[in-house]
């Protein structure tokens, strides 16, 4: 305040002639400062004391007392000594009262100020008794250095610990038995040994010194402790060294942390892909990024510490510059954008106040909005096109579709924005590899087309050909999806119908080599034979034996062309039977009962045994004579090539699921070699056992009735063993 304002050169005076010693010592007890009172008290000039170690001065059993108290008032305000007994060049001893405050932090001083005041007349303790003398330091060093904070210990000339404190078994975790005996670098990592016998022996030249290193705990763990050694004088002979230890292991952890999160901060903010700057107060730039250097082609060296408006002055006439001031004022973050007319730019800009100032970030949005102002003029084009066009920001969210789109798919425009379209509109049918090629092809930012099945909001199905186009910014970062979706439902109708006819010929060209083979081998032979004989019975005498055999033989061959004519027209009728589409509701167990029936005969004549496992309450959706058909060849199969070593067994059961029944008709006959059968075991007029009479149309019939039924078959033989038939039909009826 101005009335007790005192100028510097009172405060000179007042130091200078004050009685009591005024002095300024670096942490580690040289003296910096101390006034001429100083002199007279130690018998000597007062500028001869500058630079020497404070430690120097005193009894050398006092010496730890000062020494600990240097090193705690560091973390201190500050610390109250009782007397303390300093040398004068003389000799004697001056009992001195003093006083350590903490001035690190205080510019103008920079120090630990010490001020000391004589108290020699009042201290009752003859000095011409040195044993007393020594049980009063030793009593005053144990009261003191007992108590602080921080760890104290002494050392021999040899670096041996002769006693120690609480606070250093505290931070090192040895007990004072262990330690007390031991060279002090026993305990100490073996990387720091060389530091600290240099610092040992700076000590014991005379200089204090200060090293961090680390120690082992008896956990096995590691701490960091900062030591501080101090020579201890007798006269000008140093006779100990004096330690004080503190541990920084939690202090040195987070200084590490915050370098690494200080290093990680600044390693974020120059990869920063935008323009990034800092003001003070005074609008000075005290951090700019690389990118912001490189947008206004200005080198950091230029910027920092100088305002922002005395180097781009025509920003005052800016939204900007209003902007800033208004941040600052308020304390609120400001997002805003500003077209600049003269560069025919827009900027985006994120402004963040704080203490210190504010944080600048901008983007260069320009092309952005040219190409929002073109996607509004294309708008109106696309909203009257007849496809589906969709426009998606960069996570594939619908921001926009047209009057086509909400017509295919049935949604408003409100219930699709921010949708991602392919969870809105594939489902339960959708292809999963087309799904996740597409999901591929928009993680690649790249243009595609794809044929997809899609949903309408009423659950109808409808395919889309659908072309995406990625949109990018000038700098090439992703900004929108375009779709271009084309319903080709009908088309794929189409296809399908084409597939089914292709596969339909298949099957008829599959028939048709059959009845070649029919009428090149079956037919040819008989009608051959019917020619010849009709050509041998012109010249014959109808009286004699041989024209009866010949007669004989006609017919013979003319039965077995009737017979190839009826098989050619059983397998046209089930053909016929099968496009037409002829079912029923037939109950499983019962056609197969019946089928068994037909052959009740020929079964008790073989002691054949049939166990019809089917449910009797199964029935399926098919032409029941189709399956009597099946089950009745099956079943004369498996009488007429059962083994002759065995009783036959025939086994019918079945599986189902929701959309299949798949039967099984396994029995213990004679079985078929299946290498030697290879493709041959379905087609016409094919045998595998000639021991029986057979034609080998039995299999082709029911493999050829059971795709009547929309079902698939295929068996498993072992010779000697057995067969077993799998037959798969859709399940139509439950």
């Amino acid at each position: 305040m101005p009335d007790t304002f005192l100028p510097p050169s009172l405060f000179a005076s007042l130091v200078q002639n004050s009685a009591d010693i005024i002095a300024v010592l670096t942490p580690w007890g040289n003296i910096e400062y101390i006034n001429p009172v100083a002199g007279a008290i130690f018998g000597t000039n007062s500028t001869v004391l500058r630079r020497t170690n404070i430690l120097r001065l005193l009894y050398p059993h006092d010496q730890p007392v000062l020494a600990s108290a240097l090193e705690s008032v560091q973390q201190a305000k500050e610390i109250r000594l009782p007397a303390l007994r300093f040398s004068s060049i003389s000799g004697e001893l001056k009992w001195l009262e003093c006083t350590l405050t903490n001035q690190l932090s205080n510019a103008s001083i920079s120090g630990i100020m010490l001020q000391a005041r004589l108290v020699t007349p009042t201290v009752q303790q003859p000095v011409s008794q040195p044993v007393a003398t020594e049980i009063y330091s030793s009593q005053l060093y144990t009261s003191f250095a007992a108590n602080q904070l921080g760890g104290v210990f002494g050392l021999s000339l040899e670096g041996v610990v002769e006693h120690v404190n609480q606070g250093i078994t505290k931070a090192i975790g040895y007990g004072q038995e262990e330690m007390q005996g031991s060279h002090f670098a026993r305990f100490l990592h073996p990387e720091y040994h060389r530091h600290a016998m240099t610092a040992f022996q700076k000590a014991l030249n005379g200089e204090s010194g200060k090293i961090a290193a680390k120690v082992y705990h008896p956990s096995g763990s590691e701490r960091d402790i900062s030591f501080t050694l101090s020579p201890v004088f007798r006269g000008n002979e140093v006779v100990s060294v004096q330690g004080m230890a503190k541990d920084i292991t939690k202090l040195k952890r987070a200084k590490q942390i915050i370098r690494q999160q200080a290093e990680q901060f600044n390693s974020v903010i120059q990869s920063v892909t935008k323009p990034l700057f800092v003001l003070d107060t005074e609008w000075r730039y005290s951090y700019v990024n690389k990118v912001y250097t490189s947008y206004v082609g200005i080198k950091r060296r230029q910027l920092i510490g100088k305002c922002i408006w005395d180097i781009f002055p025509k920003l005052v006439d800016t939204l900007f510059y209003a902007k800033c001031q208004a941040t600052v004022a308020s304390q609120q973050s400001v997002y805003f954008e500003e077209y600049i007319a003269l560069h025919n730019l827009t900027l985006s800009y994120s402004l963040y106040p704080h203490r210190n100032g504010l944080t600048i970030y901008f983007s260069d949005v320009s092309q952005i909005r040219n190409t929002e102002r073109e996607l509004n003029k294309l708008s109106f084009v696309a909203s009257k096109i007849t496809n589906g066009v969709v426009i998606m920001n960069a996570e594939q969210q619908i921001e926009w579709v047209n009057e086509g789109f909400m017509r295919l798919t049935g949604y408003t425009k409100e219930e699709v924005i921010g949708m991602v379209p392919s969870r809105l509109l594939q489902g339960p049918g959708t292809d999963p590899e087309t799904s996740a090629r597409i999901d591929k092809k928009f993680n690649e930012k790249i243009p595609f087309s794809e044929e997809v099945l899609n949903y309408r909001k009423n659950g109808e199905k409808i395919w889309f050909a659908i072309d995406i186009t990625p949109i990018f910014d000038d700098s090439g970062e992703l900004i929108n999806y375009i779709a271009i979706e084309t319903d080709i439902t009908e088309e794929k109708k189409k296809e399908k119908e084409l597939i089914t006819l292709a596969d339909e010929l298949l099957k008829q060209n599959r028939d048709l080599q059959q009845f070649t083979y029919i009428i090149s081998h079956n037919l040819r032979a008989p009608v051959a034979n019917v020619l010849g004989l009709i050509g041998l019975l012109g010249k014959m005498n109808k009286e004699t034996p041989q024209y009866e055999l010949a007669i004989s033989k006609l017919g013979t061959s003319a039965n077995h062309l009737d017979m190839v004519i009826k098989d050619l027209n059983k397998i046209l009728t089930i053909r016929s039977n099968a496009q037409a589409g002829i079912d029923e509701i037939a109950p499983l167990a019962q056609v197969i009962n019946e089928a068994a029936s037909g052959l009740e005969e020929k079964i008790e004549e073989s002691g054949a045994i049939l166990e019809n496992l089917v449910p009797r309450d199964i029935t399926i959706t098919a032409s029941k004579a189709y399956l009597y058909s099946i089950f009745h060849n099956l079943l004369s199969n498996a009488i007429k090539y059962r083994s002759p070593e065995r009783a036959l067994h025939v086994q019918v059961y079945m599986e189902s699921d929701q959309k299949t029944r798949t039967l099984y008709f396994e029995d213990n006959g004679i079985g078929i070699d299946m290498e030697k059968a290879g493709d041959q075991l379905f087609k016409l007029y094919r045998r595998f056992h000639y021991h029986v009479e057979g034609r080998g149309i039995g299999l082709y019939m029911v493999k050829t009735q059971v795709e009547a039924l929309g079902g698939e078959i295929s068996l498993t033989s072992q010779p000697g063993v057995g067969t077993r038939f799998r037959i798969t039909i859709p399940q139509l009826a439950a």
